[in-house]
């Protein structure tokens, strides 16, 4: 049965979920710090834009609005510990990567550093930041994308659903992998060639 709920507080709208969550980044001055971002989002190819979307309440907020820059880190159900932890405490209080163990590599353009174990991570500048209610967007550049090869496919650079165990996200709290996908390539040429 159907409702119509009007308490958006109380319905949350979760319905857009799952989602695939990464890692913020974020390194100013000598803090590094990082918090898991489920409000994440390719925003265009040309030039080539990602966006996330961060509460000022959050402690990478002020890092990330003063170092103007990040990377965006996706880790695979493997690291699931990882996801949720740093999207858990704040990093007020504690050193996350030294507290979590989590290694981290150096990026190419930026000071802030990439997750050793991301299966892809993008390195960021903000170009651009809007508010929008209890959130700001942040809109980076991506300037130069990591990613282990032998997880994508070859032709098409598309995330190979047989060898990443992918992290969804359904909100408050819970997460889920995938057994098995069957992957389905439904195009404008396989649109047009279908009937109804």
């Amino acid at each position: 049965m159907k409702v119509v709920e009007t308490d958006l507080t109380k319905a949350k709208f979760y319905h857009f979920y799952p989602c695939i969550p990464c890692v913020i980044v974020v390194k100013y001055k000598e803090k590094i710090n990082g918090m898991t971002a489920a409000w994440n989002i390719g925003l265009s190819f040309n030039p080539p834009l990602f966006g996330v979307s961060i509460s000022p309440n959050r402690f990478t907020y002020s890092l990330l609005k003063n170092a103007k820059e990040f990377t965006a880190n996706f880790l695979s159900f493997d690291y699931l510990k990882t996801i949720a932890s740093f999207g858990r405490t704040s990093g007020r209080n504690i050193d996350k990567f030294k507290n979590f163990r989590v290694e981290t590599e150096e990026s190419k353009f930026i000071s802030s550093p990439i997750l050793k174990n991301a299966y892809a991570s993008y390195e960021c500048k903000v170009v651009n930041i809007f508010n929008v209610g209890d959130h700001d967007l942040f809109v980076g550049k991506i300037l130069a994308v990591h990613y282990d090869e032998d997880l994508f496919e070859k032709d098409t650079k598309i995330p190979s659903v047989e060898k990443i165990k992918f992290s969804f996200y359904l909100g408050s709290d819970f997460y889920f992998t995938q057994k098995s996908f069957e992957k389905v390539k439904f195009g404008e040429e396989e649109v047009l060639k279908s009937s109804y």
